[in-house]
């Protein structure tokens, strides 16, 4: 997704970006870096899927196809879910936020219009309608120790504190929807705007959190800052070969009161065993140099997992990754090796700690 004047807004601000044309810092990654721990940054992340689910029967559909118990939540409200299939397997993994609207439901980059048709196959005579939000809204992230303060200055209002929590309002006449989502161990929130005004949201985001410390930031950052926190990515570190519990974000997203879904018997029989077979986890990894993904990691001549993604931090010199390990090999502290050079590593529960 393309929106052209706060693209323009990005390259006057110095963006150098990636060779696939994605923002990967704004000139100072270490300063940036700095600043997302210390004080507050701005991100945008339009590349994100925005399904819309709105209809009478809407809650009843959703709560049919994935692991949350979305019949219990109230407007305003939010959840992480899973959507399996009959076997269990996870076809998605997003996050939903009610209002008494609709469901906004946040997907990875390119992967609404899979989610839409997975649910669309469901609806028969059910009143329900399914939109990619796509050209339609912009979603910036405002994250960091004073995110909180610069967004109530923006909205005059407090911002939601509830995790998933929503806040929606009119801003100088520009409807926005605030949500509180911690895509970092700092916290922080996602600002869906109207796309025509998202230029216009940043730059007054930049210009209230300027004397707080605030600056945007790029990939280069942002996925230390996933990573470190513990946050996995649909197609990258969780796919439809991993079944719900092997995610190890089960209190998050997995009722197990709820009744009946698409693939619930697969995730009740994982329950009742009490284990999985392999588990995602964090590794820290004694190199700053590139890794070939996905990589094997070993425990001796043993394969006992797979790195899925890492990050070197821009500005500790610190090394993170997330993969999903095997039971003989994920106990916090365990020492393994990634990929055939056979670079040093330690297991890590997740989210990471300081």
């Amino acid at each position: 997704m393309t929106i052209k004047r706060l693209e323009e807004l990005h390259d006057q601000s110095g963006a150098h970006r990636g060779p696939e044309g994605d923002i990967v810092d704004f000139g100072d990654p270490a300063a940036e870096y700095r600043a997302a721990r210390e004080a507050a940054f701005l991100a945008d992340l339009s590349g994100r899927g925005i399904v819309h689910v709105t209809g009478a029967d809407r809650a009843q559909l959703l709560h049919n196809l994935c692991t949350a118990d979305i019949k219990k939540l109230e407007a305003s409200t939010g959840t992480e879910a899973f959507f399996p299939d009959a076997k269990g397997k996870i076809l998605a993994y997003a996050t939903l936020h009610m209002t008494d609207e609709g469901t906004w439901v946040d997907t990875e980059p390119g992967q609404a219009e899979a989610l839409i048709a997975h649910l669309d196959r469901y609806v028969i005579r059910e009143d329900v309608q399914l939109v990619d939000m796509a050209g339609t809204l912009a979603r910036l992230h405002l994250g960091g120790p004073r995110a909180a303060e610069i967004l109530a200055s923006a909205i005059g209002s407090d911002p939601p504190a509830p995790p998933l929590g929503l806040w929606r309002g009119e801003v100088d006449g520009v409807p926005w929807i605030v949500a509180r989502r911690d895509r970092s161990r700092e916290g922080g929130y996602d600002l869906l705007v109207p796309e025509e005004q998202a230029d216009r949201v940043w730059q007054d985001i930049v210009e209230k959190g300027r004397e707080a410390g605030l600056r945007p930031v790029g990939s280069a950052v942002l996925a230390y800052l996933r990573i470190d926190a513990g946050l996995p990515v649909y197609g990258i570190d969780v796919t439809e070969a991993n079944l719900p519990q092997e995610v190890d974000r089960t209190e998050q997203a997995i009722s197990f009161t709820k009744g009946c879904y698409l693939g619930q018997e697969t995730v009740a029989r994982l329950d009742a065993m009490g284990h999985v077979n392999k588990l995602l986890r964090g590794l820290a990894i004694e190199t700053s140099g590139p890794i070939d993904l996905p990589a094997p990691i070993t425990l001796g001549e043993k394969v006992v997992g797979t790195l899925t993604s890492y990050s070197s931090s821009p500005a500790a010199g610190v090394t993170k990754g997330l993969g999903i390990v095997r039971t003989v090999a994920n106990t916090p502290e365990t020492q393994v090796e990634i990929g055939p050079d056979k670079i040093p590593a330690v297991v890590h529960a997740l989210p990471f700690g300081d």
